[in-house]
């Protein structure tokens, strides 16, 4: 281990630490150190995943597949079609499939130019539906190992701890909802590497990781580049004022990000440019003011979505916003505001990303701009994967600052806290699916939505044992809590 001379101040020592940010031992253990914790986390994504889809069968593991809805009606046809172009080389810009006939590139580039999809190549049209489950997969345990580095990267940290909070954000609710859309999840493996590229930024040093890897999603797919673009302005501005670098220039630094920016969706217009153009001969640029109208989109139902039992198949197209990220992160987070050794300026910066994206969700016109404009028909909050990142950094920050230590109060007010919204948010749903008002204000999607007492009672008692291993003084139990955070 190095010995740091004592006139080395914090800001040469983040430097000076392994570059991509994981504690202070040399460059090439820590790069092998954090591949084999990326490795890890990637495989035991996979694992789990395979467990689940064994469980019910789905292929490989069995005789089911994964065509529900859109995968079916939509994707299967466009994958046949993209493994035609793979396999033979022929590639058509026009396609009279489409109704009376219709250009084809919005549609590549919404659905298929995810590097992913190239894995098709390698089955045979009969094996398609496996192939995708193969796809879905490997997305996930992707997420999984981007979430391990950015971690390391962002903490300065490289614990086993960033494994089991790595797997809470490769399978959090946004995933459970929505990963019959798998599109959207190449955003979920890029959204970490941005972050980590945005604070490499922030410490002076290269802009080139945020280029690529913010270039790439919104090539993959620029319906969530674009949602994930205007969450780097966010997340740049929390990084800004909360870790703020005495190093490093303002006005550079911020030059330096506007300009990485720029040129990103510059880089993209190769795509870009093509898609707005056949979009233009679609009905999708129309505007509905109903869209834009001053209402709610959520309610107290929401905090059914801190615990188990969100999401189901019955709403899986309109549901409240997907925030689950695991019952111990959740935990984490509000300790997270009490934590004595977390900065008030850490604090004001964190509920301020979320209020931003929780108001955003609430207020029908924001949410509305999150979605190119457009109310989405189905998943209506499909940038919920933005708040399951946030909560998962900020639950790693409180577990590395001991949240053993808090006092006794506040140990006990975290869970029960926690318990108290989940009890209100399912007693709120036992009453709004019998108000007719309620179901006007919010969509009447009241219906829909599980509310299991057997379930609420589930969550109950995991918070009881969580809280019981998270505030405990014992360092051994910790192993515990990362196996839990993991479940």
């Amino acid at each position: 281990m190095r010995v740091l001379k004592p006139e080395v101040n914090e800001a040469t020592l983040r430097r000076t630490r392994f570059k991509s940010g994981v504690g202070d031992l040399a460059p090439a253990l820590s790069f092998s150190r954090l591949g084999v914790k990326m490795g890890v986390a990637s495989v035991l994504t996979l694992a789990v995943l395979g467990l689940v889809f064994s469980y019910y069968h789905v292929t490989p593991f069995g005789s089911r597949n994964l065509l529900i809805g859109d995968m079916s009606a939509q994707y299967l046809q466009f994958l046949t079609y993209f493994r035609h172009v793979i396999t033979t080389g022929q590639f058509a810009t026009y396609s009279f499939s489409f109704g009376v006939g219709e250009n084809l590139v919005p549609m590549v580039a919404y659905y298929l130019l995810s590097p992913f999809n190239l894995l098709v190549g390698l089955f045979s049209v009969g094996q398609l539906p496996m192939a995708i489950t193969l796809i879905l997969m490997l997305k996930i345990s992707a997420s999984a190992a981007a979430m391990s580095y950015y971690l390391a990267r962002h903490t300065h940290q490289m614990r086993w701890g960033i494994v089991a909070f790595a797997i809470a954000y490769a399978l959090c609710g946004f995933v459970t909802a929505d990963f019959v859309n798998i599109m959207w999840l190449d955003g979920l493996i890029y959204l970490p590497l941005i972050a980590a590229s945005i604070d490499r930024v922030r410490d002076g040093q290269r802009s080139l990781g945020l280029f690529v890897w913010l270039t790439l999603t919104i090539l993959s797919n620029y319906y969530v580049g674009y949602m994930t673009g205007l969450f780097t302005v966010i997340y740049f501005g929390y990084v800004f004022l909360t870790r703020p670098n005495p190093t490093v220039a303002t006005g550079r630094m911020l030059l330096t990000f506007l300009v990485t920016e720029a040129c990103s969706v510059l880089t993209s217009m190769i795509v870009l440019i093509p898609t707005g153009l056949g979009m233009l001969l679609t009905s999708k640029l129309s505007t509905n003011t109903n869209e834009f109208a001053i209402q709610p989109m959520y309610g107290p139902e929401i905090l059914a979505q801190l615990g188990l039992g969100g999401e189901n198949y019955t709403n899986r197209l309109i549901h409240a916003p997907a925030l689950y990220a695991t019952l111990v992160v959740t935990l984490l987070v509000m300790s997270y505001f009490v934590n004595s050794k977390i900065t008030q300026r850490q604090k004001l910066g964190a509920a301020a990303v979320f209020g931003i994206l929780l108001i955003s969700m609430f207020v029908q016109p924001l949410n509305t701009a999150w979605h190119m404009f457009h109310q989405p028909a189905g998943s209506p909050f499909r940038y919920a994967f933005l708040v399951s990142f946030m909560a998962v950094m900020i639950a790693y920050e409180a577990w590395l600052a001991q949240p053993q230590q808090l006092k006794r109060w506040q140990k006990l007010a975290i869970p029960a806290s926690l318990m108290g919204l989940l009890v209100a948010g399912f007693g709120y749903l036992r009453f709004a699916k019998h108000s007719v008002a309620l179901a006007v204000l919010t969509h009447q999607y009241h219906q829909l939505q599980p509310n299991s007492a057997k379930i609420l009672l589930l969550n109950l008692l995991i918070i009881g044992v969580d809280a019981a291993i998270i505030f405990t003084t014992f360092q051994r139990h910790q192993l515990m809590t990362l196996a839990l955070t993991a479940a």
